[in-house]
């Protein structure tokens, strides 16, 4: 009876303990979501509190993104140039390009050529157009007489103007295809006593190279009859004066004629089919 008590005490007091431990347990499960739900409570207040920032500052790392992706477009915009006026045919079609610029087109097709006299040199160098428009190739040279002075043809930038096949000189003398180049001032071939193409004055075709003229720029005919057919009223003239060089083509060389020979009242040059050397060049060829 005594062992049956004491067996039925032990297993109230496991039960107590059971029961005990049962609250205890729950007690800190309770604690334990309480302290849970408070700092998930604080934690999403934070992140309000930071969202709230947010909208209304931003971040220093995306303000520095941002300004430096300004600077970078503010420095490519100041690197395009600006369109330049040069290239506004870029934007017209064939027709409109022709109409805006037909006076500078018909004035180099009109003008394709500039003549430079050297005085020094006695030396003429006629010039042809470049891609670009300028009068930068050099295409001829002749051999000239400028005036005797020299100083008495005048230095300057002219326009030719009136052309004459046949034209009466100062001296009562007549020359081959003369240009005017200003006043009195004209290319014209060596002289001739009459409007007959035998009657050159030989000695003034061989003083070609030396100042012997009256002002005028004297040529041979050969070289005369080419500015007469190819450069028309209009055409630039600059007549210097240059100790260092003649030319970019340098002075060329003419023969002379001697007063003995049958053919010296005609210009060994002249084209012309009657020209008693043009026949005796072609028996010799």
């Amino acid at each position: 009876m005594k062992k049956l008590s004491l067996l039925l005490i032990s297993i109230l007091l496991s039960i107590l303990l059971l029961m005990v431990f049962a609250i205890t347990a729950g007690v800190l499960h309770s604690t334990k979501n309480s302290s849970d739900q408070g700092y998930l409570t604080s934690k999403a207040t934070d992140k309000q509190i930071n969202l709230e920032q947010d909208s209304t500052t931003e971040p220093e790392s995306t303000s520095k993104k941002k300004k430096k992706k300004k600077k970078a477009s503010s420095s490519e915009t100041e690197t395009i140039p600006a369109k330049s006026s040069n290239y506004v045919y870029q934007d017209l079609n064939q027709e409109e390009w022709e109409e805006k610029f037909k006076d500078q087109i018909n004035f180099y097709a009109a003008h394709p050529y500039k003549i430079l006299v050297n005085r020094i040199a006695n030396c003429v160098t006629v010039y042809g157009l470049s891609y670009d428009g300028a009068y930068d190739v050099p295409c001829l040279a002749f051999l000239c007489s400028v005036a005797d002075p020299y100083t008495s043809t005048p230095t300057g930038t002219y326009y030719t103007s009136d052309q004459y096949e046949w034209h009466q000189m100062v001296d009562g003398t007549y020359a081959q295809y003369s240009t005017r180049i200003t006043g009195h001032i004209l290319f014209h071939s060596v002289c001739y006593s009459s409007t007959n193409k035998d009657t050159l004055i030989t000695e003034e075709f061989n003083d070609l190279g030396s100042p012997a003229s009256l002002g005028c720029i004297r040529l041979c005919v050969r070289d005369a009859k080419w500015i007469y057919d190819n450069c028309p009223a209009g055409t630039q003239v600059v007549i210097y004066d240059d100790l260092s060089s003649a030319g970019e083509l340098g002075v060329p060389s003419l023969g002379t004629i001697s007063p003995d020979s049958p053919y010296a009242g005609w210009d060994p040059t002249d084209p012309d089919l009657e020209n008693p050397w043009n026949t005796t060049v072609k028996e010799k060829e």
